[in-house]
């Protein structure tokens, strides 16, 4: 009980066993960790045998998040920006930041493989500010050229919308970059709304940035917040 409210703790447990996974201490904690994952992958409150196959997944997976790391440092990450354009008027109304990653041995590797890991991992944080200053700036270049002003959307994950230091970081980008903030539009999923206290407490945060906010829904039930 914790303040009159009944808590409930569910274990994932990964199991290897001796001597067939392994002859030492070492191997069989880490063929357990692996086992462990699969068990929280699969639904959790669940345990798991090692298997060599699933073995080889979850070494595949620390060695793109290693690699995903070292994107990170060695510029292999790139924006690439989808149009949005009107049908009627036929003129580019926005832009949709999209995030690429190139890696010299892996070659283009998809958002659909690298993404998920970088939200497991923790890694989507970091990539997630690296985007939208980059797409920031990218906006200010625009500008700066003479084009005609569009806002710029970028995706924004669950881990990086509830951190704590989620607002101050984009207030610093925003001044960093010099951008008018009304042109930065921030994709939500629904998913986020799942806590609707802390969200509005969020996006009231947000509209303090600016004079004017804007919250719209859309049919997929994806909240486009323009600050």
């Amino acid at each position: 009980m914790l303040n009159d409210i009944e808590m409930t703790a569910s274990t994932s447990i990964g199991i290897s066993l001796f001597p067939q996974d392994g002859d030492d201490r070492d191997t069989l904690i880490k063929k357990a960790d692996h086992a462990m994952y699969f068990a929280k992958q699969d639904g959790k409150q669940q345990y798991q045998f090692y298997q060599s196959a699933t073995g080889n997944v979850h070494d595949q997976f620390f060695k793109m998040e290693q690699l995903l790391k070292n994107a990170i440092r060695n510029g292999e990450l790139s924006l690439v920006y989808q149009p949005q354009v009107n049908m009627k008027t036929k003129q580019v109304h926005g832009v949709e930041a999209l995030l690429r990653w190139h890696n010299e041995e892996m070659g283009f590797v998809s958002p659909a493989e690298f993404i998920p890991i970088a939200e497991e991992s923790g890694l989507i944080v970091e990539i997630g500010e690296w985007v939208i200053r980059t797409a920031c700036l990218q906006m200010k270049e625009w500008q700066e050229k003479g084009m005609r002003p569009v806002p710029v959307s970028v995706n924004v994950s669950i881990r990086q919308f509830y951190r704590t230091d989620f607002v101050d970081t984009l207030q610093n980008i925003i001044k960093e970059t010099g951008i008018d903030p009304h042109f930065l539009e921030l994709e939500i999923t629904k998913s986020i709304a799942s806590n609707a206290g802390v969200v509005i407490s969020i996006l009231q945060q947000l509209k303090q940035l600016a004079s004017m906010s804007l919250l719209t829904i859309s049919a997929q039930a994806t909240a486009h917040c323009s600050i």
